[in-house]
């Protein structure tokens, strides 16, 4: 069987097994691994927050960069009218 050598990533130095042992968390692992591996749309958006500021923030970009191409495409036709010759 393999022996692996832990060591910090800073300083370099191995770490005691006491130390090893405090650092493991299963519990958190596997918290981590059903949050990873679950789907995203089956969860209702409120009970997500991050997810929610996300989706929100996205939309609030989009809302202002919506607003200021109206915005230059108004100016263009006022200061360049193009007629039409059909």
């Amino acid at each position: 069987m393999k022996k692996y050598v832990y060591r910090h990533k800073e300083t370099g130095r191995e770490l005691t097994k006491e130390e090893v042992m405090k650092l493991r968390s299963f519990q958190r692992l596997k918290t981590d691994y059903k949050r990873a591996t679950r789907d995203l749309h089956r969860n209702r958006l409120y009970k997500d927050p991050k997810l929610f500021l996300g989706l929100l923030l996205v939309l609030l970009i989009l809302w202002i960069l919506w607003g200021i191409v109206e915005e230059e495409e108004k100016n263009l036709k006022k200061h360049n009218p193009i007629e039409r010759v059909d």
